[in-house]
């Protein structure tokens, strides 16, 4: 149930999603680590860009000031690059 407050919007079964996503969370440590495949994440490999002030880093910054949202092809070099570094 959502309860509505001026121009925002509570939603009860928030703490309830809060614990659904822990456990997807450990479910994808858990296939990773059965299947051998590396747990990537976006969110980390941008924020790691980001504060390494690479080349990816700066152009994907100049979006996210704006507002915008990366395009495909910044977002998808980083995966590149991050997979070619290895280390995943």
């Amino acid at each position: 149930m959502v309860f509505h407050t001026g121009e925002e919007a509570v939603d009860e079964d928030y703490y309830v999603r809060c614990s659904r996503c822990r456990k997807k969370e450990a479910r994808r440590g858990r296939i990773a680590m059965e299947y051998q495949l590396p747990h990537i994440s976006t969110g980390d490999i941008f924020r790691a860009n980001l504060k390494e002030e690479t080349e990816l880093g700066k152009k994907a910054k100049s979006f996210m000031d704006k507002g915008e949202l990366v395009p495909d092809d910044i977002t998808i070099a980083m995966l590149l690059e991050r997979i070619h570094k290895g280390g995943l």
